[in-house]
């Protein structure tokens, strides 16, 4: 199945979490964590964007314009493919019954309120808010993080754009996306999180401890997609069984 979209003010937030504070995955995911600091880190993105035009390309007629979150760790699966596992997505309401029975996506309702940077480009500062059972508030800015542990903004858009494909758990098994991330014009945001309940409630960490600052943002003010919905069988193992160890080598440079 073919999906297209346009979205549009995309919020890319960026974490680095402790792999030991995650919960772990089933197979034949694994988490693709890296060395920072002596620790194992994994990515994290949450997505915070509007789509616009979005349709199954069989039904060009048929086309939804809404407001999306979705939170995603880094992995890796089964062919060592680096890969994308969204672990919530959250959409309003009335989008619910076609994203789930046209699209096929686990999604659930939450309300969404977003500001359009790309449109109020000479606001000081932008405004994302998501509430579901907890709120995640960011307040963000145009400028770089300075200091000599954050990424740049290319590394961080090429780290993501290389993750073309992105995997969602089901009763059934996983099934995943093919998308083709464009080259596109984006720009470096300064984030602050005012509140990060709904963060903790979509992925608590096992260590107890709320979800720290992002890291690092950047905004997309347009990026056309092309995915291809496609089924990947669930691989069922005995209870008990445990994943096999990821690599311990770091290939990722450490500036992410």
């Amino acid at each position: 199945m073919n999906l297209r979209t346009v979205v549009r003010d995309c919020l890319l937030l960026h974490w680095d979490l402790p792999e030991a504070a995650l919960p772990p995955l089933s197979l034949p995911l694994r988490y693709e964590a890296r060395c920072l600091e002596g620790q194992r880190h994994v990515a994290a993105f949450a997505l915070l964007f509007f789509h616009e035009g979005f349709r199954i390309a069989a039904l060009p007629v048929l086309r939804f314009s809404y407001p999306q979150f979705s939170l995603a760790l880094t992995v890796t699966d089964a062919q060592g493919v680096p890969s994308l596992l969204f672990r919530r997505i959250l959409v309003p309401p009335w989008v619910m019954p076609a994203a789930r029975f046209v699209a096929r996506q686990p999604v659930t309702t939450a309300r969404l309120e977003y500001d359009r940077p790309s449109e109020e480009v000479e606001a000081e500062h932008w405004r994302w808010l998501v509430e579901k059972e907890g709120s995640l508030e960011i307040s963000a800015r145009l400028g770089a993080p300075q200091g000599p542990k954050e990424c740049s903004l290319e590394d961080l858009v090429q780290f993501f754009r290389q993750r073309r494909r992105g995997y969602y758990q089901t009763g059934k098994g996983f099934r995943y996306l093919e998308t083709k991330i464009p080259e596109a014009s984006s720009w470096p945001l300064i984030p602050q999180a005012m509140e990060t309940s709904l963060l903790s409630h979509c992925l608590p960490l096992t260590n107890s401890e709320p979800w720290p600052q992002p890291r690092s943002a950047v905004l997309f003010p347009e990026l056309p997609l092309i995915s291809e919905l496609l089924l990947a069988p669930q691989i069922a193992l005995p209870s008990g069984v445990p994943q096999p160890a990821a690599s311990r080598r770091c290939s990722l440079r450490s500036i992410l």
